[in-house]
């Protein structure tokens, strides 16, 4: 959004409704960053999984490690 057009939209409301708007937009981009934040989390946790089986298997390190990012360092 460009800036004259953000300060004709608060021009336009009044401080209560100002207020609600950024709380609710500040809820909005919370939320965001927590579904990526725990998307992340989850491909980190399956990667982990993955890895620890492929181990299981014998499968040589750079293989996993090539697969799944994961490195001996990392499951201990």
């Amino acid at each position: 959004m460009q800036q004259d057009d953000l300060n004709q939209r608060l021009k336009e409301r009044e401080m209560p409704e100002i207020i609600d708007w950024w709380r609710q937009e500040g809820i909005e981009i919370g939320m965001e960053k927590g579904r990526t934040q725990g998307m992340e989390e989850g491909i980190r946790t399956s990667n982990l999984e993955n890895a620890r089986k492929m181990r299981e298997h014998g499968i040589a390190w750079e293989i996993v490690t090539d697969v799944t990012g994961i490195k001996p360092e990392d499951l201990e």
